[in-house]
């Protein structure tokens, strides 16, 4: 705490990720409740962060970290798109498109890649389209990788067992659960009190929010097998010391 420096721009953009993570209002920032309880208790230097401050944040840590998403795709073979469509109680209909893969460290990932409104009728062509635009938004498209299981397509007549275990084994998993979540989230959003929330700033919260809760899955993996590899450390350790005796 000796070496502590308060810094106006790291207090927005936590507090912002705060707000995010939990949902709250963009106005928590301006609440006098909060700054005399950070003030007193925490920083005498604690300034209030006004609704704007707050949404543009948002704005600006979604499209830092959309930035890096996409860079970070182009460093993977191989992903699986998934898409759904939530309908609010307001007749507004929203597509949520998620991208699955395998990342470098062989984790599954999923990430929501985007949250936008979409104009009816929900043809087949529409959301087809509204599909490609966001996949070359993020730059997606086939690597000039070995097709691993295109390979296995192709020699499926010579190997017909070792092909089914390997379209069985080396595909991406997909689920819907990050679009339910996704749609459960922008609910509660999306209340009777939070009715005028636009478009880009929900799709902004979403898409953050999940990728937070993605990064924390993501170390809290690999802490479990850091801890999963001491044990085992510990328990080689006791053989060798238990043979030496």
């Amino acid at each position: 705490m000796g070496n502590f420096t308060y810094s106006a721009a790291r207090h927005k953009t936590e507090l912002t990720k705060h707000i995010i993570r939990d949902e709250l209002p963009f106005t928590t920032g301006e609440s006098e409740s909060l700054r005399d309880y950070a003030s007193i208790s925490l920083n005498p230097s604690f300034t209030r962060v006004s609704r704007q401050q707050a949404r543009n944040e948002a704005i600006r840590l979604f499209n830092e970290r959309k930035a890096a998403l996409k860079a970070d795709f182009q460093n993977i073979s191989k992903l699986a798109i998934t898409s759904d469509i939530w309908t609010t109680k307001w007749g507004y209909a929203y597509i949520c498109i998620t991208a699955h893969y395998i990342d470098a460290q062989w984790m599954l990932q999923k990430r929501i890649i985007c949250l936008k409104l979409i104009e009816c009728p929900h043809t087949g062509a529409i959301i087809s389209s509204e599909i490609s635009k966001h996949v070359r938004e993020y730059d997606i498209h086939p690597k000039d990788h070995f097709a691993v299981l295109e390979w296995w397509k192709r020699h499926d007549k010579r190997f017909p067992v070792l092909s089914n275990i390997a379209r069985d084994l080396l595909m991406v998993p997909v689920s819907t659960v990050a679009s339910e979540s996704c749609f459960s989230a922008s609910s509660r959003m999306l209340s009777d009190r939070r009715s005028r929330l636009k478009p880009d700033i929900l799709e902004a919260i979403v898409c953050v929010q999940d990728w937070m809760k993605a990064d924390r899955r993501t170390q809290n993996q690999k802490d479990e097998e850091d801890h999963d590899v001491h044990e085992l450390d510990l328990e080689s350790l006791s053989l060798h010391e238990g043979e030496q005796q």
